[in-house]
């Protein structure tokens, strides 16, 4: 699969563009601020749902607009194409495929596979642990739709026992409920540590094999 056309519509500070991509390498140029890392932000979001430098969607709106889009057609191999779009407004987004509504973001998942590489990345090694879980969970929702359920379902069970224990304090009777959302925590907690370990480790041997051919280079 590749993608064929992007059209954006008040997306950052480009007001416009409709642009035919080719299935090979594609190269942007031009002077700075012009809008080349948005586009590249723009497929980014459209394919994940997140963007990878801005956490408010309003952050993503031409300024004095009201809303933005973004639409991505994609060719597979066979040579079908599909539409991906996404409304951005200040206080949310709406994303469609083929004209039929994305309920959920675990529908998103999958559909178009993209990695960006950018100075932002440099987080990863200078943030905290939050940001690497933040990018673990991003690639592989994109590789294992299972593991977004398990990811999602995580966080879900996890916010009830939380608000489980504040009841607790009040009602000493629900303290033998709480080892049910203790099962299910790990359940799905070990299902995730997991995909991590094994995602990681999968990185590893990626890593090690281009260290190897670097200090090959470098001896020759």
């Amino acid at each position: 699969m590749h993608i064929k056309r992007v059209i954006l519509h008040n997306f950052r500070n480009i007001a416009a563009v409709d642009l035919e991509l080719s299935s090979g390498i594609n190269v942007l140029y031009g002077e700075n601020a012009q809008g080349k890392t948005n586009f590249l932000e723009s497929i980014y979001f459209c394919a994940t749902g997140r963007s990878h430098r801005a956490n408010r969607y309003r952050d993503l709106i031409r300024l004095s607009e009201k809303e933005a889009t973004v639409k991505i057609f994609t060719q597979s191999q066979s040579g079908s194409v599909d539409e991906m779009r996404m409304e951005i407004k200040q206080d949310g987004k709406f994303s469609t495929i083929n004209g039929l509504p994305i309920r959920k973001l675990g529908e998103l998942y999958g559909r178009l596979s993209v990695v960006v590489f950018s100075p932002e990345d440099l987080s990863l090694v200078k943030a905290g642990p939050a940001e690497r879980r933040r990018f673990l969970d991003i690639e592989l929702c994109q590789l294992y739709p299972a593991y977004y359920h398990d990811l999602r379902m995580y966080h879900k069970v996890l916010q009830q026992r939380n608000n489980l224990l504040k009841e607790i304090d009040s009602n000493n009777g629900l303290l033998e409920t709480l080892e049910l959302w203790d099962e299910q925590l790990v359940e799905h907690g070990n299902k995730i540590m997991q995909a991590r370990r094994a995602f990681i480790n999968r990185l590893g041997r990626i890593a090690q094999k281009i260290n190897i051919i670097s200090l090959e280079i470098v001896r020759n």
